[in-house]
């Protein structure tokens, strides 16, 4: 029989409706008994999708007590009269032409669709072993749905539970942290947010923001298991799921894993909708603009590093990338969002089609890079400014340049067009905001009140008013008439590269290079919220077209975040980068060092803020503070009796703490910087790396600088002392690792095998072996006595910056600059647990007589322990 679907291309909906049904009744009249209202049945399975035998075995033992075998030959009678194809392939499934399926759909109405699915769901059910809640207050998903195999059965259960009418069976099995386990292996983050926003309760809307925001973080982990553990270590913290997650981890099967011992200092903030794309530290150029098309559906960004894309808003998913700029710029979508525009340091600036993802006209006339862009309310022309100093007008459809407005004596660095199109703002590095009369192309007015830069121009609906931000680190306001500035925001720390209105003019947001996001209220000019989680500055914000939700752009991610919610989570921890961390002798208390120069207990870490801070380790809290003379405390070290501990800085400043006064009791001469420190299990000398190369040995008594070791030929960065403090072990810039004997001063032996700089180096409890990490991404093991490497254990994506042996010698745990703490195990050399942050990762250490490690890193400390 002909395709009936072949000639299907009416557009009469009534018509076509009455065509299908003819030729749908024609055919199934040549259908055994029964065979008809069996066909029928299939419309209740999804559309686009081609559906296992398997499934459809299932249906018709249901509903018409079908074997498989009759089922397979009904199949094949319906593909004979075009009703349906065949694919053999895994098993056998069939494809269902959309307009057959709105047929059969509208045959079984609203009831007979819920009766079927409800067939369908139970006959999977008796499939499945019972189950029970996680929790006694979990709700209860009845069966072990997550159990299933069939890839189909998993993408659909949810809507056909929705669809048979047991929304609270769905909710239920959405929620319960198994199935979202299962679904995220099957189909990455997408597939369980899909199932819970589907859903579309309050409760499930909650649950379904709640994989969204660290979705980025879910990415494919080697091994595979390993990421149960980081949703696990991500979504500890909500009350949903933190029971169920306690009571996973008792799965032996589960283990090794991570736990969290403290609130993660990086968690989501409340109005963080979902992280569009992430950078690794490094890339070059990052999403630099972003634009929010005009239904509010998808996004546009662009960025050096990897040019332009659009984004579906709703899943967060890249739908098309465009490649032809050689450095990318600014990005505009037209008003009714059918074409945009981007502009490039080559200085040319491009039209696309984002249906097809083509670039439809390239326009020239700027003679260096284009580096703002606006784009006329009604879409016939567009303005651009570049780095030559020019702003340009080009005709939307000749493509034509067609006037040239010329008076900034510096790079154009902004620009936006005036509701009713008569007039535009532009900015530039001369730090004056210029009016042009678009009939005229004459400048009718100089804005001056910045003192640096104008980086960002817009204006606001009504057109009465604009709102420009600069490296001054100041938000103006504008009267549009007589020109003068009304009021300016204050607050920001850094130069502030973005500004945005909102729709109804009532807020604005702005971004800046401190990676802070701050919604300003027009009336009281007050900040209301401030957005945090950009760890690179903040290039680009975008407001939607409802006012409800906005866009921000970085070097190292776009994120979308919800307008009503804009409000800072409170830190758990400490908020400024952590350079080094270190565990006081029996685990009660740690040690950071930053960046402001302080210090702390407990915990002691240290950071690019010049501070060194103790952590008390059972609550978590910053105890103590210790100012260091640097900017930044680079490493910290901590006695072996726990009374004192070291710092070192970037200066080259190295200092001594006495910890119960938290007072310096010396300063060792400064030496060339970097910092990195060691003390001598006895406590009694310290040694220190240098940038020159050079290694010290001081005496702790008397301050005075015994021994110097030379050999590297460049900084050294890192030292390690062995357990009986007869040697140590250093690693350097220079990609060398070498062994030091102590009384001589001797280098007695240099590890050769790292193919960049060496960041750290780890020696065993017993001495008889050594693990290094560096740039090259490799942790290598090796033998103390041949000086032979034993293992190199890859996975890290990026440098490798911390490695940290156990107290047990059975573990190791390294951390680097791809954001990911690894834990390998030493006897199989191979990674069992993994745990992913939101910033880079500096240091590492063990606590000692136990399991927990501590994490410093550019979004502050973290407390894990591990679970064996």
């Amino acid at each position: 029989m002909d395709d009936p679907a072949a000639s299907w291309s009416l557009d009469d909906p009534r018509l076509r409706s009455q065509a299908v049904k003819a030729s749908v009744e024609a055919a199934t009249t040549l259908l055994p008994p029964g065979g008809a209202e069996r066909f029928t049945e299939l419309g209740i399975f999804a559309e686009d999708e081609l559906i296992p035998v398997s499934a459809v075995t299932l249906l018709w033992e249901a509903t018409g007590g079908l074997a498989e075998a009759q089922t397979r030959s009904l199949c094949q009678d319906l593909a004979r009269l075009s009703l349906l194809t065949l694919d053999p392939r895994h098993g056998g499934q069939i494809g269902i032409h959309d307009v057959i399926r709105d047929y059969l759909r509208g045959g079984l109405g609203t009831a007979g669709l819920a009766r079927l699915n409800s067939q369908l769901v139970d006959v999977i059910a008796a499939t499945l072993p019972p189950t029970r809640p996680l929790t006694p207050t979990a709700p209860d998903p009845q069966r072990a749905w997550w159990q299933l195999q069939d890839g189909y059965l998993l993408d659909h259960l949810i809507t056909h539970l929705i669809t048979a009418g047991r929304t609270v069976s769905a909710e239920a099995t959405a929620g319960d942290v198994r199935w979202v386990e299962a679904r995220l292996t099957q189909r990455g983050p997408s597939a369980p947010w899909n199932d819970l926003a589907r859903i579309n309760t309050p409760h499930s809307r909650s649950l379904a923001l709640s994989i969204s925001q660290i979705a980025h973080l879910l990415i494919p982990t080697d091994p595979p298991h390993a990421l149960t553990g980081v949703l696990h270590n991500r979504l500890e913290a909500h009350p949903h799921w933190h029971p169920q997650i306690t009571a996973r981890r008792q799965d032996p099967a589960l283990r090794p894993c991570l736990v969290n011992r403290w609130p993660l200092p990086d968690g989501p903030n409340t109005a963080l909708q979902r992280m569009l794309t992430r950078h690794a530290p490094g890339v070059s150029g990052g999403n630099r603009s972003v634009a929010i098309a005009p239904d509010g559906t998808w996004l546009a960004t662009t960025g050096s590093a990897d040019g332009g894309r659009i984004w579906d808003r709703a899943s967060g998913t890249c739908t098309a990338t465009l490649a032809a700029h050689t450095g990318w710029g600014p990005v505009a979508i037209a008003p009714d969002g059918t074409w945009l525009a981007t502009g490039s340091h080559d200085g040319k600036v491009r039209i696309w089609d984002p249906a097809s993802q083509t670039c439809t006209a390239t326009l020239t006339a700027h003679t260096d890079a284009v580096w703002s862009m606006a784009i006329a309310p009604d879409g016939t022309w567009l303005a651009t400014g570049g780095r030559d100093g020019n702003v340009r007008i080009w005709d939307r459809a000749s493509q034509t340049c067609t006037a040239t407005l010329t008076s900034h004596t510096d790079a154009v660095l902004a620009m936006a067009i005036a509701p009713d199109g008569t007039w535009l703002a532009t900015g530039g590095r001369d730090g004056n905001v210029r009016i042009w009369d678009r009939a005229s192309q004459t400048c009718t007015a100089t804005l001056t009140a910045h003192t640096g830069w104008v980086l960002s121009v817009a204006i606001a609906t009504d057109g009465t008013w604009l709102a420009t931000s600069g490296h001054d680190k100041a938000v103006r306001i504008w009267d549009r008439t007589p020109g003068t500035c009304i009021a300016t925001l204050t607050g920001h720390s850094k130069p502030v590269a973005s500004v945005a209105i909102a729709p109804d003019g009532t807020w604005l947001a702005t971004g800046d290079g401190d990676g802070k996001v701050r919604i300003w209220d027009r009336a009281s000019q007050t900040c209301t919220a401030t957005l945090t989680g950009h760890t690179e500055h903040v290039q680009s914000v975008a407001i939607a077209p409802d006012g409800t939700w906005l866009a921000t752009a970085s070097a190292e991610a776009v994120r979308t975040w919800d307008q009503e919610f804009a409000a800072q989570v409170p830190s758990p921890g400490p908020t400024d980068c952590v350079m080094s961390v270190a565990i006081a002798p029996g685990g009660t208390w740690l040690a950071t060092g930053g960046r402001d120069g302080r210090q702390s207990t407990l915990i002691a870490t240290e950071g690019r803020n010049g501070t060194a801070r103790i952590w008390d380790r059972a609550s978590g809290t910053c105890s103590a503070t210790l100012t260091s003379d640097s900017d930044t405390v680079w490493s910290v070290a901590i006695a072996p009796d726990a009374t004192w501990l070291a710092t070192g800085s970037f200066k080259g400043t190295v200092q001594i703490w006495d910890r119960a006064s938290g007072t310096c009791t010396a300063t060792l001469p400064r030496h060339t910087g970097w910092g990195p420190v060691a003390i001598a299990p006895d406590g009694t000398w310290l040694a220190t790396g240098e940038g020159d190369g050079k290694v010290r040995i001081w005496d702790r008594a008397s301050g005075a600088c015994i021994a110097t070791l030379t050999g590297h030929t460049d900084a050294v960065r890192s030292v390690a002392i062995a357990p009986d403090g007869t040697w140590l072990a250093t690693g350097g810039q220079d990609g060398k690792v070498r062994i030091w004997e102590r009384t001589s001063g001797t280098c007695t032996s240099t590890l050769t095998g790292d193919t960049e700089a060496v960041h750290s180096v780890a020696i065993a409890p017993d001495g008889s072996w050594l693990a290094t990490g560096g740039n090259d991404q490799t942790v290598r093991i090796w033998d103390r006595i041949s000086g032979t490497c034993t293992a190199a254990l890859t996975g890290h994506t990026d440098a490798v910056r911390s490695v940290a042996i156990a107290p047990d010698g059975t573990w190791l745990a390294t951390i680097g600059n791809d954001r990911t703490v690894r834990i390998w195990e030493i006897a199989g050399a191979r990674t069992v647990a993994i745990a992913h942050s939101e910033g880079t990762l500096y240091s590492c250490a063990w606590a000692d007589g136990s399991h927990e490690l501590a994490v410093g890193g550019e979004r502050g400390v973290y407390l894990f322990a591990l679970l064996t």
